[in-house]
């Protein structure tokens, strides 16, 4: 089956008794359009574009009155397509800092704000980092309200988050 007749091809029960009615799992969707963006040629600061393109329709849809997702695993997909070695020390650094300080939220959005700077240092020019660092603020501000939460906490000292 090709890929056309493989999106155009009937959910099955599993994908169409997701309550966003998406005919397609939420993992088949972020990493396409970085890829297909790649396979057309595109230069890299064009992909990591595509991506944020991605992201930014994740977060606002147009469908549901721009309410949508935090877009954090939308960006994570399309960023392991872009460059795996980033999302390795992404994911390293996010659970090193969640087992010393015991703040899972607050170690992801550490570790998220810092990325444009871990892309810049694994070799991505200036426009590609320029591009991570616009998504990592959209996802920053869509996870305010759990950054406020888990500052919170820790300042009430009522566990971790």
């Amino acid at each position: 089956m090709s890929w056309g007749a493989a999106a155009r091809a009937a959910p099955t029960s599993a994908e169409s008794s997701a309550p966003w009615g998406s005919p397609r799992p939420w993992w088949a969707t972020s990493p396409r359009a970085p890829w297909a963006a790649a396979a057309a040629g595109l230069r890299p600061w064009g992909i990591v574009l595509v991506a944020l393109a991605v992201v930014v329709g994740h977060i606002y849809p147009l469908q549901l009155g721009f309410r949508g997702g935090k877009g954090l695993a939308t960006a994570f997909g399309a960023l392991v397509v872009i460059d795996y070695r980033v999302a390795g020390v992404i994911l390293a650094l996010t659970a090193l800092l969640a087992i010393v300080s015991g703040q899972r939220t607050l170690s992801l959005m550490a570790v998220v704000a810092i990325a444009p700077g871990i892309a810049a240092a694994l070799g991505h020019t200036l426009a590609e980092s320029a591009g991570w660092a616009m998504m990592a603020i959209l996802i920053l501000f869509a996870h305010r309200s759990n950054i406020l939460t888990a500052l919170r906490r820790t300042a009430g000292g009522r566990g971790a988050s």
